[in-house]
């Protein structure tokens, strides 16, 4: 019989032989297992994956090269405007730098002086001392200045380079204008000193290489010149209509800049630093030796002579009223004395180098005085103390002034 009549032969209750039977779960377990382990590998690379993500969820991520640059650049210029700004407030502390007195911009508050001791017709008054800045366009006119003169109640300063080009500014406007250097004063006319005459309509100039020029300020020509000599000049003083020149020799010329007139007063020692009281009734003359002279200018007599420095006079200067004289040396001390009698009033000493250039104020209670120490210092008249030290400058100091 084949096959199918066999399997048609069997009944519903029949088993079938154990050769006929179906395959055992034994034979299929090897492909489940194999399964199994996919499924299991496939859930660890997911949960790998998952960390990673999460690791670097919380790493910064790296940026483009043009950002990082760009955050470079931003740092450097950070750091660049800290050190600026440190500087500056370092200058400004310089700049305010104050001895033996309140801070700039402080009020004064001083003890009401007898009356005897204040100039005639004059009060004494409280002071304050506020910088004044300059543009830097201004500033650019003249290079390496070399002396500095104001006018009184005026608010105009005159700069003289060692170009010999003068250059005067307006404080009021922040303006200014030049004077070029005349053709002879060029390669060796560096301005030694000015002077403003007639209440600053005029300004009195003298060069290194005997020049005196007088100089229009309305018209800002040049209006004639005075002296055309060989001789150096160390120093120049108006007063009144009257000019002294100081070179250096054993006398002293005296020039009317509005005449021409001219007078030569003979002196004892090389004569280096002048003055003229602002009435031109008094001379002072400071010599090599130490000595000061005052001198009557209309008849050249010798009224009185100073002793109390041990070198060269290096700067003198009258009080308004011309009372009082104050003189400077290079042995780097100041005298304030008193012209009618001779007495010596103070001693002055705060400078480290020799003050250049002396100047009272309009009520004859203060001094200034300008140092090559970089540093100008206001002096107490009536107390000889310092009053208050002005710091911050780079350089020497060519001049020092009151505007009123």
């Amino acid at each position: 019989m084949d096959a199918d009549q066999s399997k048609e032969g069997l009944t519903e209750g029949d088993e079938p032989a154990v050769g006929d039977a179906e395959p055992a779960a034994g034979d299929a377990e090897p492909d489940e297992l194999e399964q199994l382990k996919a499924e299991r590998d496939k859930a660890i690379a997911a949960r790998n994956l998952i960390v990673q993500e999460l690791l670097l969820a919380g790493q910064p991520q790296p940026r483009p090269r043009s950002r990082r640059l760009l955050a470079v650049f931003l740092t450097v210029i950070l750091l660049a405007s800290l050190v600026l700004l440190a500087r500056f407030v370092m200058k400004l502390k310089r700049m305010r730098g104050v001895k033996d007195g309140p801070t700039i911009g402080q009020k004064v508050t001083r003890k009401a002086t007898p009356k005897h001791a204040q100039p005639a017709s004059r009060s004494r008054k409280q002071r304050t001392f506020r910088p004044t800045r300059i543009s830097l366009i201004s500033l650019a006119a003249v290079s390496q200045p070399t002396t500095m003169v104001l006018a009184p109640g005026s608010r105009k300063v005159a700069i003289g380079g060692v170009d010999g080009e003068i250059a005067v500014y307006d404080l009021t406007t922040d303006t200014f204008f030049r004077f070029p250097p005349s053709s002879k004063d060029k390669g060796g006319g560096a301005i030694r000193k000015l002077a403003f005459a007639e209440g600053g309509i005029r300004l009195l100039s003298a060069s290194r290489g005997g020049t005196v020029n007088v100089w229009d300020m309305g018209k800002r020509r040049k209006l004639t010149q005075l002296l055309d000599e060989k001789s150096t000049i160390l120093d120049l003083a108006a007063g009144g209509d009257w000019l002294a020149l100081a070179r250096g020799a054993d006398s002293v010329l005296l020039v009317n800049w509005k005449t021409g007139e001219k007078r030569r007063l003979e002196t004892k020692g090389a004569i280096r630093a002048v003055a003229l009281s602002e009435d031109s009734k008094w001379l002072a003359t400071g010599a090599g030796d130490g000595k000061i002279t005052v001198w009557s200018r209309a008849n050249g007599t010798r009224i009185r002579t100073f002793s109390d420095h041990k070198q060269w006079i290096s700067a003198l200067a009258f009080s308004p009223t011309g009372e009082t004289l104050a003189s400077a040396s290079f042995d780097k001390k100041i005298r304030l004395w008193k012209r009618g009698t001779g007495r010596l009033l103070h001693r002055l000493e705060g400078h480290v180098q020799r003050a250049n250039s002396l100047s009272f104020d309009r009520t004859e209670a203060y001094l200034v005085s300008a140092s090559l120490d970089r540093r100008a210092i206001v002096w107490d008249c009536k107390t000889g103390r310092s009053f208050r030290e002005l710091v911050g400058h780079r350089w020497q100091l060519v001049g020092a002034a009151f505007e009123a």
